[in-house]
């Protein structure tokens, strides 16, 4: 259907050939636009606004057809989150819990240790004994909220559960490890983590926690079982190189921590573990046989295995360069079957080991990424992974492993690869890893024995038995809960839908001549949305003075049948009815007549157009008008016309008049040839204002204004204004004359300030005390100006000193000598001599008289003493300071910039870029601002160049203010009350660094709190902050470093 423009000329064509005295009712209709065809359904892509008989694209379409129940209801189906037959529960992740989640799923997939836990009771732990007195399961301790875990991993009816309890027993605040990212950043269905808890700390710190839980239990197989199932001993073995006597040393270990750099499998990782150290140098040994320091040699050597092998890949290493931790990307291939035989010496046992679990840290540091556990089901005999509330099965019956990225797409290519590059194909039963941190092999048993220990009836506590029933009942209410509200948001949506298809079929008005009502075109949407509240029947459109509906507001509502009307005012409710009769022919019929105007005004203009193109101005006698007028005649024709129609009338039938000329200038004219007319009646004499047209153009603008007064070419111009504009010139040009005799006089008698030239020399030493006078530098600066350019100024009547005293009339702003002596006029005092002064107080008025006395000191070598008169006022000081500095943290769309630089690069004075030409400058603006604090040397910096006096010496050495952005060097657009986040968002735009891996300083301060807004953090338009972007490490150093892990202190894993 056509647009607005093209809409309106159909429903508006008949005024072409019917005036407005003939206006039918027909006509009437035809304005309204109830003459146009209704639209076809399916034809239009969108509603046709100015169409009051289409009905498309109102949203009817989305209700008749048919649609499954899930539409009806935004609810989500509750029996997703039940757990399918013989599935796993998975665990909640609270934000930065998926590696506290991915090791409770492995510790409950080892069946000798899950009985064990659930053979420990409350009475053994006097806070649970406590706490359970009355029989009633409260769970405090860190061990019955692992029985819960446990308990409702394995018997529970959801798809997964909170782990919330357990983690808070441990003392662990997700709050305080976690940061979140805007909405705006789409990061899937995974989280971004700060400070990241290492699992390997918290696997090694849990498992002693329990062991020392558990060591008083009365249970053997409950005391023991952290010791008969991960612990193995080793001996350290020291062998002196001269007497060869060997001496041993017994250690156990619940995990071997194999390294990973240099090493590109699990069996390099072993032996590099098992391999002989040389002890020589500052690290020789002290052997007792010899009884002295002796070169020896110490190796590792295995002596008794558990049956369940925790092996620990140390991909977080310590950095000792750069003072933090990162992740090394070193693939390591492992076997499906290993067998430890080979590294035990002289037994006869068999060592064979599954691989039983995976544990993957996706991500590229230290600090961030998830935690993903691949865990192998030893009585379904698959492979499944563990993904917080995500448990997938992997097909087939052994381990595949896929390498995915944070946001959950693929690195490369079009589908899953191996966890990391390999050089080329593995053999059959490897696997290789770039991101496994932890692999954990379960010693093979008899199949006899296997089934003895797996295959047995499970048997829990009752309290825990209560725990699962009391669970799975809530959630089975939630269920049926959730079930009830879809399905009655189901039967409500096809209820509305068999309403809007019965009604819709009645809407569209085929016959204008049978009843119909108008309805707006926004309740009918509304009407037709998804679950919205249908408001009553009104309609809110302006009404014409006729108090009918105007032409105008077609635009905005439908002409619907009177039956379908009836039905939805019955069920609604409504305002006021408008049909057949709120059609008005009188703002119709004025329509016309102004539409007719415009198109004779328009033809005229044509016309005259031609007429003053085609013939000479003078040939046939020619007429001044006003040029503005001249350009804007339409527009006044088109008003004169309209001035006897009421205001809502003119502005209906005018406001899209777009062939007219847009707007007169604001104030310029208000009737045709005003801008000729001078205050007597008489032809301007202002020649640039007017131009002449010839006779029949004239005589056609007479005819749309015929009470303007004429002037033909030969009429003369006013006398009167004549006169007044020589008399005017003649006093302007007096007015410049004296006002450069004055500046000449001025710079005569005070030739040495206009200069700068002989000023009085403060740090001289003199016998007998001087006085100076003070006058402000803002008056030295603009009386400069007015002699240099007095014929365009003002002239400078009074010195204003008062901006330099406080409201208690004492000085407020501190002069420094030193400052003064590098650059006489870069300060807010200028300094007069006594003869200056007299002269000043002649030609100026004076608001009030500074005085400065310097004399020599009494001790030789000191700088000279300066009073002034009257003091310095230090109260009022720090407020001016305090003032000033907080405007500069106030600012809206100003301009800082982002230096990125290079991770070797210091961010202090290296990183400093500094003009070599204003250096002296800025160290004479350091000694002048080093007494006004810190807060005020950006202060000095701002009005580096506010300060200086133009026409001084120093104008010579004038420097450009402008920044000069260097290599790596971005700028940004911000204001003061942008948080830090939002900054770290536009530097990941400009520079494509995630936010976690930018670190900002300014002026070698590094600035924190991603909540603190940039006013906070001081940061000042023109600031140049240093970005210092975090890399992933690929090795580690050759230096092996043990830090103390301190991201558990306060935690109950670790008491201080």
């Amino acid at each position: 259907m056509a647009g607005k423009q093209e809409m309106e000329k159909l429903a508006w064509k008949w005024t072409e050939s019917v005036t407005d005295e003939e206006v039918a009712p027909k006509h009437v209709e035809t304005a309204y636009g109830l003459h146009f065809a209704g639209c076809k359904f399916g034809r239009c892509r969108k509603n046709c606004k100015w169409n009051p008989r289409c009905y498309e694209g109102l949203g009817a379409s989305d209700w008749i057809r048919e649609y499954d129940d899930s539409v009806w209801t935004d609810v989500e189906d509750p029996d997703r989150e039940k757990r399918t037959d013989n599935s796993h529960v998975g665990l909640k992740n609270l934000g930065a819990t998926c590696y506290v989640n991915s090791l409770l799923q492995l510790w409950f997939h080892n069946t000798e240790f899950r009985r064990a836990i659930y053979a420990w009771r409350p009475t053994e732990d006097e806070l649970d004994f406590v706490e359970n007195v009355d029989e009633t399961f409260r769970p405090m301790s860190c061990i019955m909220q692992l029985q819960r875990i446990f308990a409702l991993l394995q018997f529970s009816n959801r798809r997964y559960i909170d782990p919330s309890s357990f983690i808070k027993s441990l003392g662990l605040n997700t709050a305080e490890q976690q940061v979140s990212l805007p909405s705006s950043i789409s990061v899937g269905q995974l989280t971004f983590i700060f400070w990241l808890k290492d699992a390997q700390e918290f696997s090694k710190l849990f498992i002693a926690l329990l062991e020392d839980k558990l060591k008083s239990h009365e249970d053997p197989g409950v005391r023991n079982v952290i010791q008969e199932q991960f612990r193995g001993e080793y001996d350290y073995i020291t062998r002196c190189c001269r007497c060869s006597k060997a001496s041993k040393y017994r250690s156990t270990f619940y995990e071997l921590d194999l390294n990973v750099k240099g090493n590109r499998d699990l069996d390099g990782c072993i032996r590099e573990f098992l391999n002989e150290e040389k002890l020589d140098g500052s690290n020789q040994y002290f052997c007792n046989n010899c009884r002295s320091k002796q070169n020896a040699t110490r190796n590792i050597k295995l002596e008794k295995l558990p049956p369940v092998l925790n092996v620990q890949l140390l991909r977080f290493v310590f950095d000792r360069q750069k003072k933090e931790k990162k992740k090394l990307k070193t693939a390591i291939k492992f076997p499906e079957v290993l067998d430890m035989r080979q590294y035990v010496d002289g037994s006869s046992k068999s060592f064979v080991y599954d691989l039983n679990a995976v544990l993957v840290h996706r991500g590229s540091g230290a600090y961030s990424g998830h935690y993903v556990a691949h865990i192998r089901d030893r009585v379904k005999r698959s492979w499944f992974k563990f993904n917080d509330e995500n448990i997938e099965k992997v097909a087939g019956a052994n381990l595949r492993l896929v390498r995915e990225d944070i946001d959950g797409q693929y690195e490369e290519g079009d589908g899953p690869r191996l966890l990391c590059k390999t050089n080329g194909r593995l053999p059959r039963g490897y696997h290789s890893s770039g991101d496994a941190y932890m692999l954990v092999y379960h010693l093979r048993i008899d199949d006899e024995v296997f089934k003895s220990e797996v295959f047995v009836k499970w048997s829990i506590p009752n309290y825990l038995q209560d725990v699962v029933a009391i669970d799975n009942s809530r959630f089975d209410e939630w269920v049926t809960d959730m079930n009830l509200m879809r399905a009655k948001n189901v039967q409500t949506g096809k209820e509305k839908q068999r309403e809007v298809m019965s009604l819709f079929k009645m809407l569209p008005c085929l016959d204008i001549d049978k009843d119909w009502q108008w309805i707006p075109t926004q309740w009918l949407v509304r009407w037709l949305s998804d679950n919205s509240v249908v408001p009553p029947v009104t309609i809110e459109e302006k009404r014409c003075p006729h108090q009918r509906l105007l032409p105008e507001s077609v635009g905005n509502l439908k002409c619907i049948t009177t039956k379908a009307f009836d039905q939805l005012y019955a069920k609604y409710g409504g305002g006021e009815r408008l049909g057949k009769e709120s059609l008005c022919a009188d703002c119709v019929a004025s329509r016309c007549r102004v539409l007719r105007l415009k198109t004779k005004i328009k033809e005229d203009h044509k016309t005259m157009m031609r007429i003053c193109r085609a013939k000479p101005v003078d040939s046939e006698g020619a007429f001044w008008v006003g040029k503005v007028s001249f350009r804007c005649w339409r527009k006044l024709a088109l008003d004169l016309a309209l001035s006897n129609i009421q205001t809502k009338d003119r502005q209906s039938n005018f406001g899209d008049a777009e062939d007219v000329e847009d707007a007169v200038e604001s104030g310029e004219i208000s009737h045709f040839n005003d801008d000729i007319v001078c205050p007597h009646g008489k032809l301007s004499v202002n020649e640039s204002s007017r131009r002449l047209v010839p006779t029949p153009v004239w005589h056609c603008l007479k005819s749309y204004f015929p009470f303007v007064v004429e002037f033909v070419d030969s009429c003369s111009t006013c006398t009167h204004c004549i006169e007044e504009k020589a008399e005017g010139l003649q006093l302007k040009e007096n007015l410049r004359e004296s006002r450069r005799t004055l500046a000449i006089e001025q710079k005569t008698r005070l030739g040495d300030l206009y200069t700068g030239c002989n000023r009085p020399q403060l740090d001289k030493l003199r016998n007998t005390p001087v006085r100076y006078y003070v006058v402000s530098s803002d008056f030295v600066k603009r009386w400069r100006k007015f002699v240099r350019s007095s014929t365009r100024l003002e002239p400078v009547l009074n010195v204003s000193n008062s901006t330099l005293l406080c409201c208690h009339g004492g000085l407020l702003y501190r002069f420094q000598l030193a400052s003064y002596v590098a650059d006489q006029m870069k300060n807010k005092f200028v300094f007069l001599h006594e003869s200056e002064w007299k002269q000043v107080c002649c030609m100026f008025q004076v608001d009030a008289q500074i005085t400065v006395t310097v004399s020599s000191p009494n001790v030789t070598g000191s700088a000279n003493i300066l009073v002034f008169s009257p003091e310095f006022c230090d109260s009022c000081f720090e407020t001016r300071v305090e003032e000033e500095a907080k405007e500069l943290l106030v600012y809206n769309h100003a301009t800082i910039f982002v230096w990125k630089v290079s991770a070797d690069d210091e961010l202090t004075g290296s990183l400093v870029k500094t003009d070599p030409a204003t250096e002296d400058q800025l160290v004479s603006e350091r000694s002048a601002a080093c007494s006004l604090g810190d807060d005020c040397v950006q202060l000095a910096k701002k009005k580096r160049t506010n300060d200086m006096v133009p026409g001084s010496d120093t104008l010579s050495l004038r420097r450009s203010t402008r920044h000069r952005k260097g290599q790596g060097e971005k700028a940004l657009t911000v204001a003061s009350s942008k948080t830090l986040r939002d900054l770290k968002l536009e530097i990941m735009r400009l520079f494509s660094v995630a936010p976690f891996d930018q670190h900002l300083t300014l002026d070698g301060r590094l600035l924190v709190g991603l909540d603190s807004t940039l006013g906070q953090l001081g940061i000042i338009p023109g600031s140049v902050i240093q970005l210092k972007v975090d890399e992933p490490c690929e090795e580690i150093l050759d230096e092996k470093v043990s830090i103390p892990e301190e991201g558990f202190k306060g935690t109950e894993l670790l008491r201080s």
